[in-house]
């Protein structure tokens, strides 16, 4: 990888731990029942994420099309990979209950197995036509188990 790709995925990093920072007006709007803000938020965020795609598709020049490269193209995806997994041995450090049973770890492997679209995007044709959606899409799913985690983590510290 060059100095470059560290520079975006660097990028990327803040970019998504801001987001994901920003999932505590969820905890507040939660407890205050703002149930229309909740919903304008989570919309927002769908169309950040899709618009964070589609930047690093055709401005970054990360695509499958372009550079079969299965970690360069889905930056994204492994930061939040990476942010997930944080995120659960966090969990774990600070509180020694273990709330919610097995749930956190389930959230995980599902996010686990979306590495395998992310790996074979290479070899499917149908993956290099529709890459921007599916590719939105998996970042999408992939921060929204990220921000559930979060928020269960943020409630799960209040308690």
């Amino acid at each position: 990888m060059s100095k470059y790709d560290w520079r975006h995925a660097l990028s990327f990093a803040l970019f998504l731990l801001l987001m994901i920072v920003g999932n505590i007006l969820i905890v507040f709007w939660l407890l205050s029942s703002y149930f229309v803000l909740i919903g304008i938020y989570i919309a927002f965020m769908i169309l950040v994420m899709i618009g964070a795609t589609y930047l690093s598709i055709n401005y970054f020049g990360y695509t499958v099309n372009r550079n079969p490269h299965w970690i360069k193209n889905h930056f994204l995806f492994w930061v939040m990979l990476d942010y997930h997994a944080l995120l659960i041995i966090i969990r774990y450090v600070i509180s020694k209950d273990r709330t919610y049973a097995f749930l956190p770890e389930i959230v995980f492997l599902i996010q686990l197995l979306l590495i395998i679209p992310v790996f074979l995007s290479e070899r499917w044709v149908w993956y290099r036509k529709n890459e921007f959606y599916i590719q939105s899409l998996i970042n999408v799913i992939a921060f929204g188990l990220v921000s559930y985690q979060f928020i269960a983590f943020i409630v799960q510290t209040m308690q």
